[in-house]
C-alpha cells in the first residue's frame, strides 16, 4: 500500500516523537538493541500498512505504543521458541569430545534443512543475532531470512516430531 502525502508526514513525524521512547521501552523487553531496533522498525512498518486505522485513531501516540508491545511480544516469543527448539533438540544427543554445538546439531538433522538455512537458524537461535544481524551476516534481506528461518525450524519440528 502507497502512502498519501498527508500519511506518510503524519507517519514521519510520529516517527521522530516516538522513536526515542518505542526503542526504549523494545530494549527493555527484548534485551538486545538490535533486536529493539528491529522492533521499532516493525512497529513503523505496521503504521505504513495501516495508516487509516493509526490516523484515525484518537491516540495515535498509544496506537504506536501498543502495537510497539505486540511487536515485542511477538518477537519475545519467537526468540524463546527457536531457543526452546534448539535447546530440545540438545537433550537427544550428547555432542562429540570438544566438538561445536553448531557441527554436532548440523551432522544430527543433516538433510533436514540446508547447511546455511541451519547456520542462519543456529546464529539466531544460539549465537543471540537479531535476524536483520543474520541476514547481513549471510547477505539476505530481512524479509528473505526471516523467511528461510521459518520454513527451517518448521521441517526440524517436523522431523523432531516425527522421529520423537
Amino acid at each position: 500500500m502507497k502512502l498519501n502525502e498527508r500519511e506518510r508526514k503524519a507517519i514521519e513525524l510520529l516517527y521522530v516523537e516516538m522513536h526515542d521512547q518505542l526503542f526504549r521501552c523494545a530494549r527493555l523487553m527484548l534485551n538486545s538493541n538490535s533486536l529493539a531496533e528491529e522492533a521499532v522498525q516493525e512497529a513503523f512498518r505496521i503504521a505504513c500498512g495501516k495508516p487509516e486505522s493509526l490516523l484515525s485513531s484518537e491516540n495515535p501516540h498509544g496506537w504506536m505504543m501498543l502495537t510497539l508491545l505486540n511487536t515485542a511480544k511477538n518477537m519475545r516469543r519467537s526468540v524463546q521458541k527457536l531457543n526452546d527448539l534448539v535447546l530440545y533438540v540438545g537433550e537427544y544427543w550428547e555432542p562429540a569430545d570438544g566438538a561445536e554445538i553448531e557441527l554436532d546439531l548440523a551432522l544430527q538433522y543433516d538433510g533436514v534443512v540446508s547447511k546455511e538455512d541451519f547456520h542462519l537458524l543456529y546464529l539466531v537461535a544460539v549465537e543471540g543475532y537479531s535476524i536483520l544481524e543474520a541476514a547481513q551476516q549471510v547477505g539476505l534481506s530481512m524479509e528473505a531470512c526471516k523467511k528461510r528461518i521459518q520454513r527451517a525450524k518448521k521441517k526440524l519440528r517436523d522431523k523432531i516430531k516425527g522421529t520423537l
